[in-house]
């Protein structure tokens, strides 16, 4: 099974049978036919499933998941359009699975994103939030405060790929949605002070919690271990971490 990166080579030289696999694709992925393997039937909300993904690797904001076996809130985004490059309609690392608002995107093509997010050979560890303080009542002021997404670790080659899925996806423009709920961040970073935290951390060692760590990571609601799990945990973790709030 091809890799993201080797997707666009393996089309190229095999762009060929596009009615054949116009109706793989079809019985495969539509809520109306199955595919059958091995005996057993599957359909295209089969992958959601197991991949255990609840968020749309896209943005990290919208919940990802089947309501029931006819209805749902994700689609399949072709990451290499399926008009372009029939033979990757149905590979795996070709489909992912996205929330209606980023797969909806009016003239979206091959050309538009360049980072395929299973790509694990882009150093997605790299971007990070970051709050950029504009006065100094931005504790208790959405006005005073704005939301970025940092590439200055990443190379220019990478700068000018991630770039493009910002702007395909409209990511800083959605992000500045979320302004309150980085308030709230803020406020429980002046809230709880260190002496508080070590307070708590005395009191329930040993039975809520294993390590210092486990306590912060319930106080602002993240870990790394759920960016795909839990809508804003990327923005949630790096700015606690940059006020903080997390090592």
């Amino acid at each position: 099974m091809a890799k993201p990166h080797e997707l666009k080579t393996i089309a190229i030289e095999r762009n060929k049978s596009k009615e054949i696999l116009k109706k793989s694709y079809y019985n495969y992925l539509s809520y109306n036919d199955k595919y059958t393997l091995d005996g057993n039937s599957y359909k295209g909300h089969h992958i959601i499933e197991d991949l255990g993904i609840n968020v749309c690797p896209y943005c990290n904001r919208n919940f990802i998941y089947n309501i029931n076996q006819t209805r749902s809130n994700y689609q399949l985004d072709h990451f290499y359009p399926k008009k372009k490059y029939p033979f990757l309609c149905i590979s795996f690392y070709n489909l992912i699975p996205s929330c209606i608002t980023c797969n909806g995107l009016t003239g979206k093509s091959d050309t538009d994103v360049k980072v395929n997010p299973y790509d694990d050979t882009f150093p997605f560890e790299k971007i990070y939030f970051e709050l950029i303080i504009l006065k100094p009542d931005f504790y208790y002021n959405i006005d005073s405060f704005d939301i970025k997404l940092n590439l200055s670790l990443l190379t220019d080659i990478q700068k000018h790929r991630f770039q493009t899925n910002i702007e395909a996806f409209n990511l800083e423009k959605h992000y500045q949605k979320h302004k309150e709920y980085v308030l709230k961040i803020i406020q429980k970073n002046l809230t709880y002070s260190d002496s508080y935290i070590e307070n708590l951390y005395k009191e329930f060692e040993g039975t809520i919690f294993n390590n210092e760590r486990e306590m912060k990571e319930l106080i602002t609601d993240s870990t790394i271990k759920y960016f795909h799990l839990r809508p804003l945990s990327k923005l949630t973790h790096d700015i606690a971490k940059e006020l903080g709030l997390l090592d």
